[in-house]
């Protein structure tokens, strides 16, 4: 896949998080980790169309170039769907069963949203797709990143390494899988 196709997938997958969001926002006691990652889309939206506008403004991009741009993206992509995987889970129990307003309740579907994700929480999803964003806003090819941007991706992580746990570090196995 192109750089530019990479690019247009995640930012239809981040809409469609933040489209979830606003369902699953409403639970009772949903841990502050969701409200976090929420926070954190616009940026990542920002980060993305300043290299979407990049690669459609003509520049000349090696093929080297493109291979290492996809090479940033791809995992981020991957790490963007699957953050949409568990918030549609939660979201369709959610809908689906009206006595599912409370985190209480929706922890279990959660938990078993996340077996046999690598990233064993939904932030930790979201910071190693502030962490390709941060890459990306790195690459010498896309000049609209600013250092405020850096700065600002870099507190996005800070802070959602700080953010309490959605689920605690004893409900994972030594391999840090559920």
């Amino acid at each position: 896949m192109d750089p530019l196709s990479v690019t247009a997938s995640i930012i239809g997958i981040i809409g469609g998080i933040n489209a979830v969001y606003k369902t699953i926002k409403t639970i009772k006691g949903l841990p502050k980790a969701f409200d976090e990652v929420q926070k954190d889309l616009p940026l990542v939206l920002s980060i993305l169309r300043g290299a979407q506008n990049s690669l459609l403004d003509g520049q000349e991009i090696s093929d080297d170039e493109k291979n290492a741009i996809t090479a940033v993206l791809q995992p981020s992509r991957d790490k963007a769907e699957e953050l949409k995987r568990i918030f549609d889970e939660v979201r369709i129990e959610c809908e689906e069963d009206k006595d599912a307003k409370d985190w209480a309740k929706l922890r279990t579907v959660y938990r078993k949203a996340l077996r046999g994700v690598k990233a064993s929480r939904v932030e930790h999803l979201m910071m190693d797709i502030l962490e390709g964003m941060k890459k990306l806003a790195l690459t010498h090819v896309f000049k609209s990143a600013t250092q405020h941007d850096i700065q600002t991706l870099e507190k996005a992580i800070h802070d959602l390494s700080e953010v309490e746990p959605s689920l605690p570090d004893s409900e994972f196995g030594m391999d840090g899988q559920i």
